[in-house]
This record gives C-alpha cells, sequence and structure tokens, in this order.
C-alpha cells in the first residue's frame, strides 16, 4: 500500500487492521508499530502481538533494559543455534513476567517482555557479532514459552529479509539492467540531442551504482552531449 509523503505508516496500519483476520492470531511488526494504540487494537479483535521496542518508546526501551540488567532478576530462558551461509547465529531468549505489574498503567495488555539476543560467527572469518533487542507480547507463559517467541520473531525476520531480498536484490537487478540497456542505446543519439540522466542513489546498491558510473565514465564522460543529476535522497 502506497503511503502519502505527508503522512506515516502508523495511521495507516491501524486504519487497515480492522479490514484483516485478527482474531486469535499473532501479529508481528515493525518497531515503528510499537504503540499503545496498536496494541490496543489487536486486543479489541481478539488478537495478540509480538514487537520489538526501540528508541521510538524510549522510557519502555529504558524500563526494559533496566530490569533484564538486573542480576537478581528471574526469568525463564530457551536458545536455539542455526548453521547456515558460512555462518553460525545461535539466538538466546529471556522472558520474563516481572514487569507487569509496572507497566500495566501505560501497557495494560502485556503478558510479558523479553531480551533477545543474537550472536552471529561467521566461520570464515572467525568474526563474532551480538545484538540485543527488547520485545513485549500479549501472549501470556501459558501461550508462549521462550520456544514459540523464538519461534514468532524468527518467522517475522525471514518474511521481512525474504522481501527485502526481493526489493532490494532481484527488483535492483531489473531496474539496473534497464538503465544499462538504456544508457548502450541512448549513446548514438547523443549526436543529435543532449542526454539528460538522474540517478536517485537510493534505488540502488553500492555495487549496482558502481556498474551505472562505469557504463557513464566509459560512454559519456567526455562527452558535452551529457547533463546527469545525482540525488542521495531526502
Amino acid at each position: 500500500m502506497r503511503v502519502e509523503e505527508k503522512t506515516n505508516e502508523i495511521p495507516i496500519v491501524q486504519q487497515i487492521l480492522p479490514c484483516l483476520p485478527v482474531a486469535r492470531r499473532v501479529y508481528t511488526v515493525d518497531a515503528l508499530h510499537t504503540q499503545v494504540d496498536f496494541v490496543t487494537l489487536v486486543c479489541h479483535w481478539q488478537g495478540d502481538v509480538v514487537l520489538t521496542v526501540k528508541a521510538n518508546q524510549p522510557t519502555l526501551f529504558a524500563d526494559l533494559a533496566t530490569s533484564f540488567a538486573d542480576p537478581h532478576a528471574r526469568f525463564v530462558q530457551d536458545a536455539t543455534t542455526d548453521y547456515q551461509r558460512g555462518r553460525g547465529e545461535v539466538r538466546s531468549i529471556k522472558v520474563s513476567t516481572g514487569l507487569n505489574s509496572y507497566l500495566s498503567a501505560t501497557w495494560p495488555q502485556i503478558a510479558q517482555v523479553a531480551q533477545l539476543t543474537r550472536t552471529v560467527t561467521v566461520r570464515r572469518t572467525r568474526k563474532t557479532t551480538q545484538e540485543i533487542v527488547f520485545l513485549i507480547t500479549t501472549l501470556s507463559p501459558l501461550l508462549a514459552s521462550p520456544q514459540r517467541l523464538l519461534a514468532l520473531v524468527r518467522g517475522h525476520w525471514c518474511i521481512e529479509n525474504s522481501l527485502h531480498y526481493v526489493r532490494d536484490v532481484t527488483f535492483g537487478r531489473i531496474v539496473l539492467g534497464c538503465v544499462l540497456a538504456m544508457l548502450h542505446r541512448s549513446w548514438p543519439l547523443c549526436a543529435i540531442s543532449p542526454l539528460r540522466f538522474s540517478i536517485d542513489a537510493t534505488s540502488f546498491t553500492s555495487h549496482q551504482l558502481d556498474g551505472i558510473f562505469l557504463t557513464i565514465h566509459r560512454k559519456f564522460w567526455n562527452s558535452s552531449c551529457l547533463e546527469w543529476s545525482f540525488s542521495l535522497g531526502a
């Protein structure tokens, strides 16, 4: 769905949510939608959520970070390990109900909070990186064990990564091929009229931009018939 430039995804998602089959389903969305209104709306339609908490909710983020940093905090935990594409990834999760009462004034539907740690090691370089994210969910411990929460979050990332791959790689390659073909075909026309060409850098990866610039350099760089602009986006 297209979102107008003067708005954002938050009200749009909340508007279309009643049109979706919400009841008895678990919704995972980007951290942008970790909003009280969104949680309230999903629960009103008898659904549940698992949401990532980031800096757009600074108070909630700080509360979760403080809670899980407490050495005396009580939680249940689980972990999974995957090896693929030359790297190993360990996902460990700590889940707690200890903040339910504290959060009830602002986030009354929250039934559990969690800290998810992703540790990735690249086999070839042995380089290890670690990322820690916080989660909130309306699913009770009876409905969502640590293992299920890991699976739900993993499912969200699998969907998002596959969509990004289609958008950034598959579509990007198609667009790149069209751009390069247009450049090659336009070269004979430059003797007749100048070629005006504009590049939006946000539409391509760095490798794709290298290919475009290489073609421009080979075909047009010393030509007075080329007028072009380069945009980094807003």
